[in-house]
């Protein structure tokens, strides 16, 4: 059989999923990033939602007064810059704000990411009528001579080689 062949039928069959650890780790996520919010309105007194970068731009610029991070921006006037909020810039001012502010900027850094993980994976859809998740196989997309999987036709599935390992 050829790669190709063997891509096919690994596609069809899909790859069971134990829906009891998805809907689990949906729960520890959702409590984690409750926690991060919960901490960040506690020290700032006022809720602040992390997924916004303009939010968290006018915290870290505007209440904080920490140095200006600037994104450059296409518009239909040419190239602009503007402040940001994203997470290369939270990366940068880890790198060089006061102790004070990092476990604010961590916390911010961390839901995120906890969001990221929970709709990537936790929320990941497989199919109903037999619990498996099914993605495309791409054989030879890479140059790395290794198979490629991502989202198929019916918009389910994932790029399963991106799954980071279990760290607390």
């Amino acid at each position: 059989m050829t790669d190709a062949h063997n891509a096919f039928h690994l596609m069809l069959r899909g790859m069971k999923v134990d829906l009891k650890v998805k809907a689990q780790m949906a729960l520890d996520l959702v409590e984690a990033m409750a926690q991060r919010l919960d901490f960040i309105k506690q020290v700032l007194g006022r809720e602040v939602n992390p997924g916004s970068p303009k939010q968290v731009a006018i915290l870290l610029y505007d209440v904080f007064n920490l140095p200006k991070q600037m994104k450059k921006r296409k518009s239909l006037e040419g190239i602009k810059y503007s402040t940001t909020g994203d997470a290369d810039a939270i990366d940068k001012l880890l790198g060089i704000c006061e102790p004070l502010y990092r476990p604010i900027l961590l916390a911010i850094k961390e839901y995120r990411s906890l969001s990221v993980y929970k709709s990537t994976f936790a929320e990941a859809q497989i199919d109903k009528w037999d619990s498996k998740i099914r993605c495309s196989i791409y054989v030879a997309g890479p140059e790395t001579f290794r198979w490629a999987t991502g989202e198929d036709a019916f918009n389910t599935g994932m790029n399963l080689q991106n799954i980071p390992r279990n760290r607390e």
